[in-house]
Order: C-alpha cells, then structure tokens, then sequence
C-alpha cells in the first residue's frame, strides 16, 4: 500500500492481512496523524492477524502513542516518529500473540513516557536514534524499555522478552536511557549520552539498567560490547540480581542526582538477588563517589582502566569516597561480596584503588597507584576491611602498588596474602590494625619488595590508621 506526500489526521487499523507492505515517500513529505476521539490505542494499530507487516518512509505523530503492535515480524524502517502524546512504539504479547517487532533506521524523538517499549515480545533496534523523551506528569522519559510481561488473560502465564540493539543512539532521555527488565538482551556499538534524573523526585538517570524482573523473579541476562555511555546521573550503569558481560566499553563522566548524591560509573546489587557482573577490555573514568561497586554482588574486571574518580561534591556527603573499585556485604553482613581485578589499570582515585568491606578480594596482575585522600583523609591503594564484624580477605599478587598517599596496602582485621608484588613509594607500605577484636594477618608468601628508592623486604606496620566508610548501596528501582 503506497502512500502519496500529504498530512493525514486519520487513525490506521492494520488486520486480517499477512505480509502488508506500507509505504511512504519519505518521512518528510508523508506525516500520519491520529485521532483523538477514537478508542484505538495508537496512530497505527496492527493486530496478531496482521504478521510480517512492514511500515516503511513515513511519520507518525499525534495526541497518542505513535505505532502499537501485538503481531509478529513487524518491521519498521525509515520512519520518522515524534511529538507524540504517549509512547512512540509499543510492541507487546499481553494477549499471547509473540509479537516481533524490529525498528530500523529510524528516529524516534519527543514522545512521552517511554520511546519504544516492547514488552514480553522479542525486539530488535539498529541504526536508530532515540532521543529526548518527555515526561509523564514528571515521571520516566525512558529511552528503550524490555519487560518480561504478565499476560492479562486468565492464564496469568508470563511472556518473555529479548532485545537487541545495535548501532544505535539513545540521547537526553530521562530515568533510564535503556532498562531491561526480567530480559535477555544484547547491545552492540550503541552510544548512550545525557540521561537526566525525573523531575518529580530527582530520581533516575541511569544510562543502561539491568534488573530481574519483580513479578516472575526472573532474572536478565544481558552483553554489551562497544558500548560508550557518557554523562549518566546517580549510575552509568545500574544492575541489580542479573547476570551481566561487558567488553570494550566506556563509562563516563557519570554526574550525581540533583540531590548531589552518587555519580558512580557502574553498580551491581546483589541482595536480595544475586549478580555476576563480568567487564573486560573497558574503560571507567571521571565518575563521582565510585567507578564501580559491588553490592554484596560478584564482579570481575580484567584488562580494565578505571581512572580518576572524584568524591562526591555537595550534599550530605560532599568530598567522601571517590573509590576506583569498590565492594561490600549486604547492610545485614549476611551476603558478602566477591571483587576480582586482573590485569587492570587503577589509577588517580581517591580513598581507596581497591577496596572490599565485607567479602573477599583478589588484585592479580594490577596496577593501583596515585590513590590520594578525600576530606584529607585515607588514601590507600588495596583496603580490606571487615566492615561491622564481616569475614573479608584479600590476595594480591604479581602486581605493583605505587605512589598512594596513605598504605599501599591495608589490613583492618583482616588476612591479606601477598605475593610476587612491588609495593613502591607509598607513605606505608603494608599497614594493618585490629578491627571489631579481630586482629590483622599480612602474609607474605614471597617474591614481594618494598620501599621507594632500593627495595627491600616487606615489613608491616601498625600506624593507627582509620578504615573509611564504605559506599553505601542506593535503593533498588
């Protein structure tokens, strides 16, 4: 079905047909818009008895959401959707229909509440831009959403979801510029800019959120790869109780709410539901209060950079932390955290290079250096800490700890093994106290050196330092 350049006020119902192709000239000269005194739901609607429609070179705008489907193999390319007053595209299997919907080389800008939403449906995004989504009544303004669903039928079952996206932008949108929820999604050569807290509370502004899904308790799964997300607020990256892998990724110049809190790059919850997080070949830089913490959560970096990092700037706790990589146990100390660093770069943050409060640690092949203090305080480059009485331990090995201004490595009533390692230029080297009545074990287990000019063997020190506080985890979303 072609259809000629003009502005039409008229709502489209696709149905009863397989295969239907909708063609503009191009978006710029064919504009569809919808009706406001129709129950339809969107400008376009096509059925589950419409599959393998293809909406092609048009926009579609108006006083509703822009396109809905609930049919499989829905293809949308070359089309331009705006200023709507709803969602701009909503792909959903709420009546048990696996809907299928696919958006390319499109962009869709200035639609409400959220751009594109496919819910218990497998979406594909490429080649698009998805940029500054507004508001509903203060709220959301999300980019791309993927929900595991409940089907409203009597069955109650529940439809899964999936999405990929590739080679696409996501800009100046709100909350979250890309939430997967309950989902398995893959991300590939995708930019994620400038997302802004809602206005309502000054909550959100998460580049990227991975989380289960609280309905099911299913959890997502999801890969990113070449993946840049720059000027996020409160988290570049936010995963809670999923299974997530990174690679070649940057995050960057996370900024703190409007409440002046966080900024963090990236943060994996851990408790109530579990997280593996696993980042290779990234770069984390110029974030605020941490690059990355583990929330009683299992993360792993390797052959990662993760670079100054600053102490949070204003509010309740302006110049604290500043952490390079950071992990704790659960507010109750009954889930611990696991942090892992190997072959990795941490570099000119503050506090603490890294650091574990309540779980165990290992630093392989690493550099940690230039740690300085924040509110003229701390500044170590390795810090285990048994965080209110919580079993921590810590192994470094085959690494350099240089030039930090407080310990190279510090012990809090913890047992630190060392191993083939260059403590150099520190203001301690090894340093270890006696916390919560638990006294500090630093073991050498050879081949380790200290000293600034000539090294010399490690000897430890007990110079009554003070543990930091540790980063305490934000409310789940």
């Amino acid at each position: 079905m072609a259809i000629a350049a003009g502005d039409y006020v008229e709502d489209l119902f696709v149905h009863a047909k397989a295969d239907l192709q909708i063609w503009g000239r191009c978006p710029g000269m064919v504009s569809l818009s919808g009706l406001v005194a129709t129950e339809q739901p969107a400008a376009i609607f096509i059925t589950d008895e419409a599959p393998g429609t293809t909406v092609r070179s048009l926009a579609i705008t108006g006083p509703k959401r822009g396109l809905m489907t609930v049919a499989q193999d829905t293809l949308l390319e070359r089309v331009w959707i705006h200023d709507t007053e709803r969602q701009g595209i909503f792909a959903t299997d709420l009546i048990g229909t696996s809907a299928g919907l696919t958006l390319r080389d499109s962009l869709v800008e200035k639609t409400v509440s959220t751009a594109v939403f496919v819910a218990g449906s497998a979406g594909v995004v490429e080649r698009s831009v998805v940029r500054d989504t507004l508001e509903l009544d203060g709220e959301l303004g999300r980019g791309v959403y993927v929900d595991r669903s409940v089907r409203s039928d009597a069955t109650e079952e529940t439809a899964s979801a999936s999405l990929d996206l590739r080679s696409s932008v996501l800009r100046r949108n709100r909350a979250e510029s890309l939430r997967i929820d309950g989902a398995d999604a893959t991300v590939e050569d995708v930019a994620i800019i400038d997302t802004f807290s809602q206005t309502i509370d000054g909550r959100g502004g998460m580049g990227i959120t991975v989380t289960w899904h609280q309905e099911t308790g299913a959890r997502s799964s999801a890969t990113i790869s070449r993946t840049s997300i720059s000027g996020s607020r409160g988290e570049g990256v936010l995963i809670v109780g999923s299974d997530v892998t990174m690679d070649a990724v940057v995050i960057e110049d996370t900024q703190p709410t409007v409440e002046g809190r966080f900024g963090r790059g990236m943060e994996a919850q851990g408790d109530p539901v579990s997280s593996v997080v696993t980042v290779s070949r990234s770069l984390i830089e110029d974030n605020v209060g941490a690059g990355a913490l583990a929330g009683a959560a299992e993360m792993t970096f390797e052959d990662t950079i993760v670079r100054r990092t600053v102490p949070e700037p204003e509010g309740p706790f302006a110049g604290r932390f500043g952490f390079g990589l950071t992990a704790q146990a659960s507010e109750d100390v009954t889930t611990l955290a696991k942090l892992t660093a190997r072959r990795c770069s941490i570099t000119d943050n503050h506090a603490a290079g890294v650091s574990i409060f309540g779980g165990e640690i290992i630093v392989e092949q690493t550099r940690v250096s230039h740690t300085s203090p924040n509110v003229g305080l701390y500044g170590d480059g390795v810090l285990v800490y048994n965080y209110r009485g919580a079993p921590s331990s810590g192994r470094v090995t085959q690494s350099i700890v240089a030039d930090n201004e407080r310990a190279g490595v510090a012990a809090f009533g913890t047992v630190v093994s060392l191993a083939e390692t260059m403590l150099r230029c520190n203001a301690v080297d090894l340093n270890g106290e006696h916390t919560y009545d638990t006294p500090f074990d630093l073991v050498d287990e050879g081949a380790n050196a200290c000293g600034c000019d000539a090294p010399e063997m490690c000897r430890a020190a007990s110079a009554a330092l003070e543990p930091p506080e540790p980063p305490d985890a934000p409310e789940a979303p």
